[in-house]
């Protein structure tokens, strides 16, 4: 191991490691203090998650799972937790080596006298040191919050320190899958998607596992693996699965120039830029419409389990009003096709904020981070024209992901044969769901261009879609909260709001072009007025 090389890796990840320590302390905190809240209503809710059917309690985990228990409302936090030490971990997997090659810093580091696995083993030693800090925190945060927020409920602290024990399990899993990926893919160029789409994907295996009849997707997923109600109702792991994952992390870890622009005149490069960005992009796309397709045609698929089914309202009927109102279910019946279709936004505008988020902060930083943005400055057009190409390509990409999830859409429900009506509320959706990416596009754009630590625009757009999306949940909680609304575009353009009046409101509209007008108008600014790290 070189000394060096560690503590360089481990400085480079100091911020990373308290950025995704605060939030999952936070996750932690903030949903345990809804505990006694849950516990009050323990007969209710169980009755209610009884009346579920088998397989969607076991998509979310709620088989057997008693929200009114310590330890059983834990397990339910346990997954939001699992699933960031998920992305965090995959992360860092993606990026130990494949930094080097981004940052074009490999030829400098084997340079030095060291040999190839002093160099990775000093890195993984360093990736570890930094995993094992989150982890402490959430060892720390979860005896606090249950100490704070159990209401004088006894629980069993064997169980959960075996919970928390499955934590460096399943981080060296998502580290050591992430890093044998990266050794494999002839070039990562950002790690962000790439964990993203590990850490999402494993969870909807896990999800929805059961869906899928005989088929023992569990076998894959760590998220079943490590699956925190299970623990709690065995009060044990199981070990087969256990053995398993150890088993593949193990394995895993044992195996350790752009085309120049023809013609000088300005239309002619802006247009190269854009056909180029396109090009680039267009993976990306095919990724993000390839997932929201597979949504839309299980969604659909466990539509039939509602449609008609009177005993749905019932049981809507027995919920909360509070979480209702969180997940603006008020306005909406479950047993028709516009109803089930009215929740499908909120997962529309989530991807589609995230998607948009990523492609306006990616085409811009990722010229400093591969070292091409003397190329695109060397070029007869200024930084203005060259924001305005690569944001065209973004908006086409925006448009082009609205128009592959309204035609899915259309196919996946004619079965059903829906009315004019619900064509409307579908068109009314997709409007919304594009107006939720341009206000993302736009605040990924300017973080793209006025962030100096250009790695962390990706990240910081990602956190900024999770923090709004939790208010716009924590707003229909409490009426005296209801003011967030107004700080989160997914207030703006309401499911509920949009089925009971079938137009999009004002206000929020001009709400919304403020956001993009001003992200944009400071994105140009930041981007002529700033040094480039070249």
């Amino acid at each position: 191991m070189s000394a060096n090389i560690y503590r360089h890796e481990f400085r480079a990840r100091v911020k990373s490691v308290v950025i995704w320590s605060l939030a999952v302390a936070a996750v932690v905190f903030v949903f345990c203090s809804f505990f006694a809240v849950f516990a009050d209503q323990a007969a209710l809710m169980n009755e209610m998650l009884a009346k579920f059917p088998p397989e969607l309690r076991a998509a979310f985990g709620m088989d057997g799972m008693d929200l009114s228990s310590v330890l059983g409302f834990y397990s339910f936090i346990f997954l939001f937790v699992q699933l960031c030490l998920a992305i965090q971990a995959a992360n860092y997997g993606f990026g130990l080596v494949s930094i080097e090659e981004t940052e074009l810093t490999a030829d400098f580091l084997l340079s030095k006298p060291v040999s190839r696995m002093q160099v990775l083993t000093s890195k993984l030693l360093a990736a570890l040191t930094s995993l094992t800090i989150t982890n402490l925190v959430v060892w720390v945060s979860s005896f606090a919050a249950i100490t704070l927020f159990r209401d004088g409920r006894e629980y069993e602290p064997l169980t959960l320190l075996l919970l928390l024990l499955s934590i460096v399990i399943f981080q060296l899993f998502f580290l050591s899958v992430g890093l044998i990926i990266s050794l494999l893919v002839k070039r990562v160029r950002s790690v962000t998607p790439y964990a993203l789409g590990l850490g999402f994907g494993s969870y909807v295996l896990s999800a929805f596992s059961g869906v899928f009849g005989e088929v023992k997707l569990e076998l894959i997923t760590p998220f079943k693996h490590l699956d925190a109600a299970s623990i709690v109702q065995r009060g044990g792991y199981n070990t087969p699965l256990v053995l398993l994952n150890v088993g593949i992390t193990g394995r895993k870890l044992s195996v350790v120039p752009p085309p120049r622009h023809s013609g000088g005149i300005v239309r002619r490069c802006m247009m190269n830029i854009f056909v180029r960005e396109l090009k680039a992009n267009l993976k990306s796309l095919l990724i993000w419409s390839i997932i929201i397709a597979l949504l839309i045609m299980i969604a659909v698929a466990k539509f039939s389990a509602f449609a008609g089914d009177p005993q749905m309202l019932k049981m809507l009927d027995s919920m909360p009003p509070a979480l209702l109102d969180a997940l603006s279910m008020r306005a909406f019946n479950l047993t028709t096709l516009s109803g089930f279709y009215g929740i499908m936004l909120v997962y529309f505008g989530l991807m589609g904020a995230i998607a948009a988020a990523m492609w306006g902060s990616e085409i811009i930083s990722k010229e400093e981070r591969d070292k091409t943005v003397e190329f695109s400055l060397v070029l007869p057009v200024s930084r203005t024209r060259v924001i305005t190409a690569k944001a065209l390509a973004a908006l086409v990409n925006c448009l082009a992901f609205v128009l592959i999830t309204w035609g899915v859409s259309i196919v996946a429900v004619r079965s059903y044969s829906p009315d004019r009506a619900f064509y409307n509320f579908l068109a009314l959706e997709m409007q919304a769901m594009l107006a939720i990416e341009l206000i993302f596009l736009a605040i990924g754009l300017l973080l793209g261009c006025a962030m100096k630590q250009y790695r962390l625009s990706g990240s910081t757009a990602v956190g900024i879609i999770l923090v709004t999306y939790f208010m716009s949940i924590i707003s229909g909680m409490q009426a005296r909260l209801d003011f967030l609304k107004y700080f989160t575009p997914f207030k703006y353009f309401d499911a509920g709001e949009l089925f009971s009046k079938g137009k999009m409101d004002s206000l929020y509209l001009l709400l919304s072009a403020g956001i993009i007008i001003v992200s944009v108008a400071t994105a140009y600014w930041a981007y002529n007025k700033r040094d480039l790290y070249i």
